[in-house]
């Protein structure tokens, strides 16, 4: 059995459809005031045919590319008359058979029922072939969402692999010579360090979004194991308004600009130099700066491993708030350094 006949949908539909025919032509009979036994019989025998029929139709117009397969209209034509004819042609011999020759052949009529048959094809082809349209936009729909889902992933594991190796290396060597000098601090480092291993690589849970909170307790943990390596180069000031703290935003969008800001920014000079990062409502929409006092970011610079992680932020940002949320490069106030600006709306993203 075909297909779309196990379906319990189309079963219930189609045996719905010519049940409501044989309603149809019980009523015409009924009006022609034909004995009970007779209704009964035509209405049946006119029923059978099309519903016998209509089986190869619809499991061909479900098939894929049934429409747009060549020879066009005249092979849609061609099907439709054959199916026309073989319906009114098994009608005839049931009720030959029923009526015995009493029961006459009649132009007029098998030309009516030729043409009421093809309105049947018509019908059932039509609804065959939408309902394959339909079934192959849910289809697209659930690959569409599905390629999304492993999109973020591919994009949130690229950020993650993103993480400069250097600063894993640098902060196991500083963590191992701080061990000899200072116990207690090596302790609160490794702390800090098991969290935000734990907070990069151990959010596989499918929830793309953090609080602002959470993100900027991610970053002072990761400025408290730089400051391991550069000791007093690195100056951080950082102000995140109460108001926004609880904000989703993408995992790891901030990171990545603390991080570039830290290569180009201090670590190049041996005067070290500030990081800026601020958080603040402006109406509808939360605003977040991280600037630097560096000595800013060529294009160059940004075209490799750097201008990769901010290139990503800036996707997910675009993917996730449709449009909503924008990412500026630009000078930071005093035409020092760099400042990446970030706008999210403070309602819920589409």
């Amino acid at each position: 059995m075909s297909a779309w006949f196990r379906s319990r949908g189309w079963l219930a539909l189609y045996l719905l459809s010519f049940l409501l025919y044989f309603a149809v032509v019980a009523i015409v009979m009924t009006a022609a005031r034909l004995p009970l036994r007779e209704i009964l019989i035509f209405s049946m025998a006119n029923t059978f045919s099309p519903a016998l029929f209509g089986i190869p139709v619809v499991r061909y117009y479900r098939a894929p590319g049934a429409i747009g397969r060549p020879s066009g209209p005249i092979k849609h034509f061609t099907f439709g008359l054959t199916f026309a004819v073989a319906s009114v042609a098994t009608t005839f011999l049931l009720t030959r058979l029923a009526f015995g020759p009493r029961f006459k052949f009649r132009l007029d009529s098998a030309l009516w029922g030729v043409l009421i048959a093809g309105l049947v094809f018509t019908i059932l082809a039509s609804a065959a072939h939408l309902s394959r349209v339909q079934s192959d936009l849910a289809r697209e729909r659930e690959r569409a969402v599905a390629a999304e889902a492993s999109r973020a992933r591919a994009e949130l594991a690229a950020l993650r692999a993103k993480i400069d190796p250097h600063f894993l290396f640098n902060t196991l060597h500083s963590l191992l010579a701080l061990v000899r000098q200072d116990p207690s601090r090596a302790e609160e480092a490794i702390e800090q360090f098991g969290d935000t291993l734990r907070y990069t690589f151990g959010a596989a849970d499918g929830n793309e979004e953090r609080t602002l909170q959470q993100e900027f307790q991610l970053i002072e943990n990761y400025l408290a194991l730089e400051r391991l390596r550069l000791g007093d180069r690195l100056r951080v000031k950082e102000t995140l308004d109460p108001d926004v703290a609880h904000v989703p935003l993408p995992v790891l969008t901030l990171q990545p600009l603390v991080e570039n800001a830290i290569r180009h920014a201090i670590a190049p000079r041996a005067a070290g130099g500030q990081i800026e990062i601020h958080a603040r409502r402006c109406g509808e929409t939360v605003r977040i700066d991280v600037s630097d006092d560096g000595p800013g970011a060529s294009a160059e610079a940004l075209a490799g491993s750097s201008g990769r992680g901010l290139h990503l932020v800036r996707e997910r940002l675009d993917r996730l708030y449709g449009g909503r949320a924008k990412m500026e490069l630009q000078p930071s106030k005093d035409g020092r350094g760099l400042c990446v600006t970030i706008e999210i709306p403070v309602s819920s993203r589409p």
